[in-house]
């Protein structure tokens, strides 16, 4: 039931929309009489036609009639090629194939498919290299519900007119997206192309940052395939270039890499979660969270020659080349970790009724346990004037005291001998020849040193004791 206060509205756009059509007419007229000839008029008005059908063809718009738009944009482009205005007739076909999705009818994406081609035509005629890429990229949008492989091919028709026409500064985004949709089609190789690709593409535009992320999508990506030697060859050849051995992204490489070399799945699993994933592409960061060890992933792909000759710019391939079907996946069971035994809680038996408790014995009396006395340390020296003598020291000293008397005794009994005769019996026992020669000297007045030196025998019959 339409309400009181919409009832003037619908009025109102239909008096509007009958006012577009009647405006639309009125441009057709003059559009019709721009393309007739006569006696006077020999070329028909091509400027005057195209902004009539032009006219006409907004007209129709705003009217919503978009059959009656699409048409009359065309005939305007038409006429914008004749006269070799490729800029404007490029534009008017791009408003065609936006209508025609519009439409939502059953041919409604081929006719845009349709319309697109030919306006990206028209934009390299008129050396629009990055309008032509676009509309490319727009095909492939509009084919992506229904044939992906083919999205993909128009994908790569866009990077490469990127590439062929040296439009770097436009082409980063274009082949990021490529990228993205090879790897989740699961054309590793051709996504492995393409990366080297956009390796030399950051080499020209000085973006070091973006060529590390390139070397590390490689490795993860030959992991995801499951080729570990092609992943290791690759990790190898990074190990040459100097500024990327100080980079984050070598590491997460060497870790992987000795990871699935190990069969370290525990390390595999940390590294799902590494930090440095989530600055590649998504889908790159997909089969870094998903790399088992020797085992690709599972929508990985295998390629035939002509899909990676297309990965490598060679547009003579068909857009719709489509990889080979995935081989049944075998499926390794993780082993489960061994729990620990469960302790098994024994019952316990029911106590038995207590006896009587019996006298207890006098307990015999406990032997003295040995108490090791703590080693005394020896007591510091301490300067006394008067020291105590210890009862050790005291025998030694009354030792000596009866030596001595003893010796003065023997002194005693022995008969007294004059100083020569002391000094002979001296020089017996072996004492020192020069003490006993100065002696000699002194007692024998000044004699020659050759009677000095006689021998003892001799100096009694020279020097009696008198």
């Amino acid at each position: 039931m339409i309400l009181d206060e919409e009832r003037p509205n619908s009025r109102l756009f239909e008096r509007m929309k009958a006012r577009k059509i009647a405006e639309a007419e009125a441009h057709l007229e003059k559009a019709r009489a721009c393309m007739k000839t006569g006696f006077f008029k020999r070329k028909p008005d091509l400027n005057g036609a195209t902004i009539e059908y032009y006219e006409a063809a907004q007209a129709y718009y705003v009217a919503q009639k978009l059959p009656e738009a699409i048409e009359y944009y065309e005939k305007s482009s038409e006429i914008d090629q004749q006269l070799e205005d490729d800029l404007n007739a490029a534009t008017k076909l791009e408003k065609c194939a936006l209508l025609s999705i519009q439409r939502k009818d059953d041919k409604s994406d081929a006719d845009a498919r349709d319309y697109y081609d030919r306006s990206c035509k028209e934009y390299l005629l008129a050396n629009c290299m990055d309008k032509a890429a676009e509309c490319l990229v727009k095909i492939a949008h509009v084919v992506e519900k229904k044939n992906i492989h083919m999205a993909a091919g128009y994908m790569l028709r866009a990077c490469n007119l990127f590439v062929n026409f040296d439009r770097q500064d436009f082409a980063v985004d274009t082949f990021n997206n490529t990228l993205n949709l090879l790897l989740r089609i699961g054309r590793f190789q051709s996504a492995i192309i393409l990366l080297r690709r956009m390796i030399a593409l950051f080499t020209k535009l000085q973006q070091e940052h973006n060529i590390f992320k390139c070397y590390l999508s490689i490795v993860v990506i030959y992991l995801g395939a499951g080729d570990l030697p092609a992943a290791q060859q690759e990790f190898n050849q990074h190990l040459q270039v100097d500024s990327y051995l100080r980079s984050q992204e070598i590491a997460l490489e060497e870790d992987l890499i000795k990871a699935c070399e190990d069969f370290d799945e525990a390390r595999v699993e940390e590294l799902h979660q590494h930090n440095q994933l989530n600055f590649v592409q998504q889908q790159v960061n997909r089969i870094g969270k998903n790399v088992q060890i020797a085992q690709p992933v599972e929508w990985y792909r295998e390629e035939t020659e002509a899909m990676l000759k297309q990965a490598e710019g060679d547009e003579t391939q068909p857009v719709d080349l489509e990889p080979k079907k995935p081989a049944p996946r075998q499926v390794v069971p993780k082993p489960k970790k061994a729990e620990a035994p469960k302790k098994v809680e024994t019952p316990k038996s029911p106590k038995s009724p207590k006896s009587p408790k019996s006298p207890k014995s006098p307990k015999s009396p406990k032997s003295p346990q040995k108490v090791e006395t703590p080693k005394a340390e020896a007591p510091k020296k301490v300067e006394s004037p008067k020291k105590a003598e210890s009862p050790k020291k005291a025998a030694p000293v009354e030792e000596a005291k009866e030596e001595k008397e003893k010796e003065k005794e023997k002194e005693e009994e022995a008969p007294k001998l004059s100083p020569l005769e002391a000094l002979e019996q001296a020089a017996l026992n072996g004492e020192d020849d020069d003490d006993l020669n100065l002696c000699l000297r002194a007692c024998c007045n000044k004699q020659s040193t050759a009677l000095c030196r006689l021998r003892p025998a001799d100096r009694t019959t020279i020097y009696p004791s008198d």
